[in-house]
């Protein structure tokens, strides 16, 4: 009697930790190929950068059949150049554009030069983004798009959870609770002045403020909070696992959000927009690139200059709880597209 063959083995080095939402749709492509029934060893960033760099050289040089990395870094390089130096198919998912979010010159040169040379070393290429799509169009590497999505187990209305949510911020049916999600990173913040200056010159006293997440940036956040006098009016949660997020939205009469114009936001396709929605949470703000091509129509545009005022215009006469239906933004909508991908190179 014939047995049956070994599942093909993948490494799956995600450089960051759990602050990134990177981090958040590495794992979520990792549990796909597990559910595709590939043997997954998933690594993701710990310690510091140089631990993280030798666990990456490490891991990349054991026995694997594929190697599958997240985005393009000192510590993904190097894993997909030895991966490739020992023959083992490679694939890299680029979701950021990370080089023109640095504020340090020396991170935003490193950063862009990963960007340049780190595609040299992937058989293939997967992104949520027909921007950085278009970027590689040029190169000999096949590039797939996988959605950017959400977990329907997990994001989804539910009147018992916001209301036991909006009890323990200390929210009452009177208060109409406005929302910002990012990251406490230098990419993560990069227009949450904008929005905590709007916070700030907002007057209806119904309004309470809430910034989902945190980070190492925290403390320079509190005080910008405190400078603005935005004090007794905005809650901060910290960093919080992604499957308490579903919470914190719920608790939302409003979720704000704003993408200047520029080359890493036209190529993002945003997580705090794709989960609002997907929690009937009303989104106000302004979309670029990507995010506003497919999100555009179902959020409540607004110019820069008029955000306080339709922030007050909105906490008088609430928007509609409704959001548009979202079953095409799934992670398992990706599961055919990412087995093909992998069975491909595999074979």
């Amino acid at each position: 009697m014939k047995s049956n063959p070994s599942p093909k083995r993948i490494l799956a080095i995600n450089s960051l930790d759990a602050r990134h939402g990177s981090t958040y749709r590495m794992r979520a492509l990792t549990q796909l190929m597990d559910q595709a029934g590939f043997e997954v060893k998933y690594s993701e960033g710990k310690g510091s950068k140089l631990t993280r760099l030798l666990v990456a050289m490490y891991l990349s040089m054991g026995k694997y059949d594929l190697l599958f990395t997240q985005k393009f870094n000192p510590v993904t390089v190097a894993a997909l150049v030895i991966a490739k130096l020992r023959g083992m198919p490679t694939v890299a998912d680029w979701d950021d554009i990370d080089y023109s979010m640095h504020r340090n010159q020396l991170k935003a040169l490193v950063s862009f030069w990963c960007e340049q040379i780190g595609p040299m070393w992937c058989d293939t290429i997967t992104t949520h983004s027909n921007v950085i799509k278009k970027k590689m169009s040029r190169s000999n590497r096949a590039v797939h798009i996988l959605h950017q999505g959400f977990d329907n187990d997990l994001f989804f209305r539910s009147e018992k959870t916001r209301e036991k949510t909006r009890h323990s911020l200390g929210y009452t049916s009177e208060h109409f609770v406005v929302g910002h999600m990012c990251t406490f990173t230098p990419g993560g913040t990069i227009d949450l002045d904008l929005i905590l200056n709007s916070f700030a010159a907002v007057q209806n006293g119904r309004a309470r403020f809430l910034l989902i997440g945190g980070g190492r940036l925290h403390a320079q956040i509190q005080d910008k909070v405190n400078q603005l006098g935005l004090s007794d009016r905005l809650t901060i949660t910290g960093l919080i696992p992604h499957e308490k997020i579903p919470d914190y939205l719920s608790s939302l009469d409003l979720s704000v959000v704003y993408m200047s114009d520029n080359e890493a936001n036209r190529a993002r396709v945003s997580f705090k927009v794709l989960e609002s929605l997907a929690m009937g949470v009303p989104v106000m703000g302004k979309l670029v690139g990507e995010s506003n091509m497919l999100f555009g129509p179902m959020i409540h545009n607004v110019a820069e200059e008029n955000f306080a005022r339709q922030i007050d215009n909105a906490a008088d006469a609430s928007l509609p709880q409704q959001g548009p239906d979202m079953s095409n933004f799934t992670w398992k909508k990706n599961l055919p597209v990412l087995t093909k991908i992998l069975d491909q190179l595999l074979q």
